[in-house]
């Protein structure tokens, strides 16, 4: 553990660690524009007959409770 923590201090002083942790943000970054994410985007078509459905959903609550 102190051997480790002596080798995290050496980094920081030389200024190698600023450089690591700005390269793994920008990695990130990439990454997430590239679409290496867990978000699915929907397709066009896809989209609208789900919002149809939610308005058919929405408007039989609503006809119930009257």
């Amino acid at each position: 553990m102190f051997n480790f923590l002596n080798i995290i201090f050496s980094l920081y002083r030389s200024g190698y660690l600023k450089k690591l942790i700005l390269l793994v943000l920008l990695v990130t970054y990439c990454l997430a524009i590239a679409g290496c994410s867990n978000t699915r985007i929907t397709p066009k078509n896809e989209s609208e007959n789900s919002t149809l459905e939610k308005i058919n959903r929405i408007n039989k609550a609503w006809y119930k409770h009257i």
